[in-house]
C-alpha cells in the first residue's frame, strides 16, 4: 500500500519517511497503558491545594488541579506514584522496533502525568517514597535553536495535557518505535476532555471536529485487504454508572 520512502514529511529543511503501509498487516503490536502514573490520592491533583477541591469532576471526584501552589508540592501526599527508574515504556518501544512489526495499536491512556509530583509522596500500594520529581523541573528550549539533527528529550518533565506533557509520555519513548510502522490510535478515559482530550484531538485522532473536544467521536474503520480494525470510542460513558 505504501513503502517506507514513497512518502516524507519535511520539517526545516530535512525530510523524515513516512513508516510502510501494508494492505494486508500480519504482525501487530497492541499495547496501552504507557504514561508516567501520577496520582495523589485521586485523580488530577487530589487533595494539593486548599480544599474545597472544585474543579471539573471526573468519575464524580473534584479535581483540585486549579487549587495548588508550588508550597503543597513540599507537603506529604500519598496515592499511586511510579518512580521514573521504574518506568521503562522507552526501553520497552526501543525493544519493539526491531520486531518487524507492520501495524501498533495503542488501546488508549497515554497521559498519565496529569499533574506534577510531590516530592514527599508516599505510594499507597507499597508505603514508599517514589523518585518523580523531577518533573516538576522541565527544562524548555527555543525551537529557534535546535538544529534538524538534533531530538530534544524534555524527560523527565513536564506534566499535563499540552505538548510537553504529551512528548514526555508519549512521543518521546515512542519515536524509535513510531519510524517503523503506523500507528492506530484508540481513546482511554485518561483522554477524556477533562484529563488528556485535548492533546488527544490534536495530536492523534483522525476524527475532524469544529471544537477542541469531543466526548465521544463517531465509529470509523480502518480497512486492511483481508481485514478491518472498527474504532469505537468508549473512553466516557453516560450515564457513568447505568
Amino acid at each position: 500500500l505504501l513503502e517506507l520512502g514513497e512518502l516524507s514529511l519535511s520539517w526545516k529543511d530535512k525530510s523524515y519517511p513516512v513508516p510502510r503501509v501494508k494492505s494486508n498487516p500480519t504482525r501487530y503490536l497492541l499495547t496501552g497503558d504507557t504514561g508516567l502514573r501520577l496520582k495523589p490520592s485521586n485523580l488530577g491533583l487530589g487533595n494539593l491545594g486548599d480544599p474545597p477541591c472544585n474543579a471539573s469532576e471526573i468519575y464524580g471526584i473534584h479535581q483540585c488541579f486549579l487549587n495548588f501552589t508550588k508550597q503543597d508540592l513540599v507537603e506529604s501526599q500519598t496515592g499511586s506514584y511510579q518512580g521514573l527508574d521504574e518506568w521503562m515504556f522507552k526501553e520497552i518501544a526501543d525493544s519493539a522496533a526491531s520486531k518487524d512489526v507492520d501495524v501498533i495499536v495503542h488501546v488508549g491512556d497515554y497521559l498519565y502525568r496529569q499533574g506534577p509530583c510531590p516530592i514527599n509522596n508516599t505510594d499507597s500500594k507499597d508505603g514508599n517514597t517514589k523518585d518523580c520529581s523531577a518533573v516538576n523541573l522541565p527544562e524548555f528550549a527555543s525551537a529557534l535553536n535546535i538544529t534538524p539533527e538534533t531530538v530534544m528529550n524534555f524527560i523527565p518533565g513536564f506534566y499535563g495535557d499540552n505538548w510537553w506533557g504529551w512528548w514526555a509520555d508519549f512521543w518521546y519513548p515512542m519515536l524509535n518505535l513510531l519510524k517503523t510502522a503506523p500507528l492506530i490510535p484508540t481513546r482511554g478515559n485518561h483522554e477524556i476532555c477533562e484529563r488528556g482530550g485535548y492533546g488527544f484531538f490534536i495530536f492523534l485522532s483522525p476524527v475532524a471536529i469544529e471544537d477542541f473536544c469531543l466526548d465521544n467521536f463517531p465509529v470509523y474503520r480502518v480497512p486492511f485487504e483481508n481485514e478491518q480494525f472498527i474504532v469505537m470510542d468508549d473512553s466516557i460513558i453516560n450515564p457513568l454508572y447505568g
